[in-house]
C-alpha cells in the first residue's frame, strides 16, 4: 500500500514538473530566467556593498570622532 502512494505522489511530482516544460520555446525562456535572474542578483549585490561602504565609512568616522573626545580634541 505504501509503495502505491509513494509511486501516485512520485507520479504528481513529475506531472507537475514537466507540465509547465510544454509550451513552444523552453530553451529561450529559461536563458531569459537566467540572464535576468543574474542581472537582479548582481544589481543587488552591488547595492548592498555601496551602502555597507557608506556604512563603514560613517563608523569610522564616529569611532574616530569618540577617540578625539578622549583627549579633548574636536
Amino acid at each position: 500500500m505504501r509503495t502505491i502512494v509513494n509511486f501516485i505522489i512520485l507520479m504528481l511530482i513529475t506531472i507537475i514538473l514537466f507540465l509547465p516544460k510544454a509550451h513552444a520555446n523552453p530553451v529561450n525562456d529559461f536563458g531569459n530566467k537566467v540572464k535576468t535572474w543574474w542581472e537582479n542578483e548582481k544589481t543587488e549585490t552591488i547595492y548592498y556593498q555601496k551602502g555597507k561602504r557608506e556604512e563603514a565609512k560613517a563608523q569610522l568616522q564616529n569611532n574616530w570622532n569618540f577617540i578625539k573626545s578622549l583627549f579633548g580634541q574636536k
